[in-house]
């Protein structure tokens, strides 16, 4: 048993692309992948890691130079999370897992900040744009997973349905929620 290779004995010149030829007793002689293919491909997924979790990072800045310490140390857990999650998205494992968790507590931790406004406006804002983003990542969630289900779809049908979730995500979860982070939550 090789600790290296997740429970396979392995010659290192039987490597080929990420996969091993196996001694297990019910795979033996087969080629077995080492690493899980990503759910979303990497090409598809690093759009969100150019273009949008780079704003959450400049989200908990802002909150740091506002004074909201713990926000901005949640915001930047979210910004660390985020990133290790989606530049290998698996469908499911533990970077989604940390990054969900992150961003629920996050969450949460602003409306409590938000509710502690005199301005009655913001913190009904802050709930018009939390219920949109979560209602918005529920369906973008279903239209993927039920969309990528659908049996004999070709591959670049399936890439467009990836970029299209992709590209809703980043638009109503981390662009729509920082920006309403910056404008509800912190007194700029």
């Amino acid at each position: 048993m090789n600790l290296y290779t997740d429970t396979l004995d392995v010659e290192p010149d039987l490597f080929t692309k990420g996969k091993a030829i196996s001694d297990d007793l019910f795979t033996k002689g087969r080629e077995v992948p080492l690493f899980e293919e990503p759910f979303i491909p990497i090409h598809i997924s690093h759009i969100a890691v150019h273009y949008s979790i780079p704003f959450i990072f400049f989200t908990s800045t802002i909150s740091f130079y506002c004074g909201y310490l713990v926000l901005s140390y949640l915001q930047y857990i979210v910004y660390l999370t985020s990133m290790a999650h989606w530049s290998y998205i698996l469908e499911s494992g533990l970077a989604r897992t940390a990054d969900i968790t992150a961003v629920i507590i996050t969450l949460l931790y602003a409306t409590l900040v938000t509710t502690q406004y005199i301005d009655p406006a913001k913190p009904k804002i802050w709930y018009m744009i939390l219920v949109t983003s979560v209602s918005i990542f529920v369906i973008n969630e279903l239209t993927l997973f039920i969309g990528l289900k659908t049996p004999n779809l070709p591959i670049e049908k399936q890439h467009t349905i990836m970029k299209n979730a992709v590209l809703v995500h980043m638009f109503f979860l981390h662009y729509l929620l920082c920006i309403g982070c910056i404008y509800c939550v912190l007194p700029i």
